[in-house]
C-alpha cells in the first residue's frame, strides 16, 4: 500500500509542476493508478475488520464520503479559475500529508 500511495503522490506532484500536457497526462495516469490501488486496499481491509453485521453500513458510509469529496473538488475547480492552485491545495496537499 505504501508503494501505491507513493506512486499516487508522485503523480499528483508531477501534475502540480507540469509545464505541458504530456506531463499532466503522465501525472494523472500515475495518480490514478496509485490512488485507486490504495483506496481499494483500505476499503476491503476495513470492510473485513468491521464484521459481517456492520459491513454494509460501513461500505455505504465510506462511499458517501468518496462521492462528497469528488463533488467538493469539482465545485472548487469550477469556482476558482487557477487549476494549478486547486490541484496543489485539493489534491497534491492531501496526498503528501
Amino acid at each position: 500500500m505504501v508503494v501505491s500511495w507513493a506512486i499516487c503522490t508522485a503523480g499528483t506532484i508531477l501534475v502540480a509542476v507540469s509545464v505541458n500536457i504530456y506531463m499532466v497526462a503522465v501525472g494523472l495516469f500515475l495518480s490514478g493508478c496509485g490512488c485507486d490501488a490504495a483506496i481499494n486496499i483500505c476499503f476491503f481491509f476495513f470492510g473485513e475488520v468491521v464484521g459481517d453485521k456492520k459491513r454494509q453500513k460501513y461500505s455505504v458510509f465510506v462511499q458517501i464520503f468518496f462521492t462528497l469529496g469528488a463533488m467538493v473538488v469539482t465545485l472548487f475547480f469550477s469556482l476558482i479559475d487557477s487549476w494549478r492552485f486547486n490541484w496543489i491545495v485539493l489534491v497534491a496537499g492531501p496526498a503528501v500529508i
